[in-house]
């Protein structure tokens, strides 16, 4: 059986956990901790072209990539503890969201 693993290196690498997305026009980076929790939130002068919808819809979308790269990055730490329980499945359901599509502006 493998030996259990260091609580304290542990909780040090969750604490230190950091997953950063960027939109795929830069419009948008930001980055999220272990818990998925937006730590950092960056819009470039590429907004200024965008409608508020669209901003926020890049937003959202960004922010989901960044909240399944960490939970993929927190399960894979936790995994040698063991991968049932309620937190794995919780970072089962985070790595598999998918937010709702924006709704469609109606002409003017």
């Amino acid at each position: 059986m493998a030996d259990a693993p260091d609580r304290e290196a542990l909780l040090a690498e969750l604490s230190a956990l950091s997953a950063t997305a960027t939109s795929a026009d830069g419009a948008v980076s930001l980055s999220v901790n272990t818990d998925g929790v937006l730590t950092r939130l960056r819009l470039t002068d590429a907004v200024s072209g965008m409608s508020p919808s669209e901003i926020a819809d890049t937003v959202l979308r960004t922010y989901v990539e960044a909240q399944r790269e960490s939970a993929k990055r927190t399960g894979q730490l936790l995994a040698p503890l063991g991968t049932g329980g309620y937190l794995m499945d919780r970072l089962r359901w985070r790595g598999q969201f998918e937010p709702a599509p924006a709704p469609v502006a109606a002409p003017a």
